[in-house]
């Protein structure tokens, strides 16, 4: 049996901010649940695409306008 790989999650604070937008709180919520259940390892910082790369981030989020 294979153990199941925890991906390293990077996200941008506008992900955060949807949690209280319309437009985005279900699936931002979705994703709240599945970061409280330690799904991911969630990484947060100004500098995402450097930190991103720097860690092999295996997802980026961020919104789109």
């Amino acid at each position: 049996m294979r153990a199941m790989v925890k991906h390293r999650v990077y996200i941008v604070t506008s992900v955060v901010g949807g949690y209280f937008d319309d437009e985005f709180s279900v699936d931002t919520i979705k994703l709240f649940e599945r970061i409280i259940s330690q799904d991911f390892t969630i990484y947060l910082d100004a500098y995402h695409i450097a930190i991103a790369t720097v860690n092999r981030i295996d997802v980026l989020l961020s919104v789109c306008p």
